[in-house]
């Protein structure tokens, strides 16, 4: 008899992300303007892919894909078809979602409609396969899938009509982990023209921080987020100012992230962040003291300016003037602070968790 697996809200979210990170790895990047939902099982997925991925326009497409006996029927839209593109006018940026991908018929239909959009769904029935996975649809076109479940499988959602089908229940659980090689990470590289139209809107700019093996440690975290630039201000090293400081930075900047940081030097920090703040780019420097606010609880604004100080000394006084918020990072144990390198990436991953609507 078929398994009947019920899926949880949890599992759903949890495919969600699993499969916004595996699009984010594509070759061509993870950037949509829109997320087009097939209606109605593919609601749900939608929404919540289109947060994972800061997507803001949804919208939403009906297929007939049975008569009122369940039977396959020859597929039919239902009202207008969708425009070719979105907002931005690339019809690759175009997100098509549905719950779930078995005979392949409603995604091969849709790429008529929309040959260059990318197609999504959070499981597939079939064959079971590795995940991140793409299978091949009719006329060339591919469907992502954060999962699969044996083509037997019966899958329940949550917003599924109760069933009475006999079988043996379970719950689709988390699909079984496998570590990516190197070579897949370096395949899955976004090109420079996606990282360049998708950077976090953040400068970090490091004022006066004495050890290059820490700048070099920021400039990994800064390319991992994707940061729009790094600003190496007043005594800080950067590559190229001596042989040994270019070294230093070598040994902890690894994966060609000085090449792909956007970067300068700078040497007086205060009237370039003055002429950021008056841009309207708020300004916050991570830093401890009476007047400041636990990290998460910051107004990071749309665009920030990201100060982190010298390891001894902090951030010095006229920057601090500038602040718009001074945040700070706790500590429990007998030490007085955290690497400087360290702060950087816990709030330079807070930021990306905020911009990619998590």
């Amino acid at each position: 008899m078929a398994q009947i697996l019920h899926v949880s809200w949890s599992a759903i979210d949890r495919q969600a992300e699993d499969l916004a990170a595996a699009l984010r790895r594509r070759p061509e990047g993870g950037i949509f303007d829109r997320v087009i939902a097939v209606s109605r099982g593919g609601l749900v997925p939608a929404a919540l892919l289109a947060a994972h991925l800061g997507v803001r326009r949804v919208e939403s497409v009906q297929v007939q894909a049975y008569d009122g006996t369940e039977r396959l029927s020859e597929l039919r839209l239902l009202g207008a078809a969708p425009v070719a593109a979105g907002p931005s006018g690339d019809p690759r940026q175009t997100l098509v979602v549905d719950e779930m991908c078995d005979s392949g018929r409603t995604g091969a239909f849709l790429h008529e409609l929309l040959p260059q959009a990318c197609q999504a769904a959070l499981v597939g029935r079939g064959p079971a396969h590795d995940r991140p996975q793409v299978r091949s649809l009719g006329g060339g076109g591919q469907i992502w899938l954060a999962t699969s479940v044996e083509g037997s499988a019966w899958l329940v959602f949550p917003w599924s009509p109760a069933e009475d089908r006999l079988g043996s229940a379970g719950e689709l659980g988390a699909p079984p982990f496998r570590r990516f090689s190197t070579e897949d990470l370096v395949a899955s590289r976004p090109p420079a023209d996606a990282r360049a139209s998708s950077r976090l809107p953040v400068i970090v700019a490091l004022d006066n921080i004495r050890s290059a093996m820490n700048v070099g440690l920021v400039f990994r975290v800064c390319d991992c987020v994707n940061v729009e630039a790094l600003w190496l201000g007043g005594i800080t090293a950067w590559p190229g100012v001596s042989e040994h400081a270019t070294n230093r930075i070598g040994k902890t900047a690894v994966g060609g992230s000085l090449e792909s940081v956007p970067w300068r030097h700078v040497p007086d920090l205060v009237p370039e962040v003055a002429r950021l703040k008056a841009e309207g780019w708020r300004v916050v420097a991570l830093e401890q003291g009476s007047g400041s606010q636990p990290w998460r609880a910051v107004d990071y604004g749309a665009r920030t300016v990201l100060i982190l100080g010298h390891e001894r000394e902090g951030v010095q006084d006229p920057l601090l003037e500038l602040a718009d918020a001074v945040a700070e990072l706790p500590v429990r144990g007998i030490t007085n602070s955290l690497n400087v390198a360290t702060c950087a990436s816990a709030v330079l991953y807070e930021l990306l968790d905020r911009h990619e609507g998590r």
